[in-house]
């Protein structure tokens, strides 16, 4: 589970700021319920990583994700 502030919010997800700039992320709308602002912190679940384009992709199936918080 990764925590991130959304950057910018696109058509089809949002852009993700992990505090460095050497990544940046993407959660999909899919799942997700409720309202989105930018700056607003979000946490997800590492779905893939794309190492060439450096993008992490994230998941926010609330079931997924509980089963993996310690």
């Amino acid at each position: 589970v990764l925590a991130a502030y959304v950057k910018s919010i696109e058509d089809h997800g949002f852009i993700l700021h992990f505090g460095v700039p050497s990544f940046t992320g993407f959660l999909p709308k899919e799942g997700w319920n409720g309202e989105v602002r930018i700056g607003q912190h979000v946490q997800g679940l590492v779905k893939s990583i794309d190492k060439v384009r450096k993008v992490v992709y994230l998941s926010s199936d609330s079931d997924t994700m509980s089963k993996s918080v310690v």
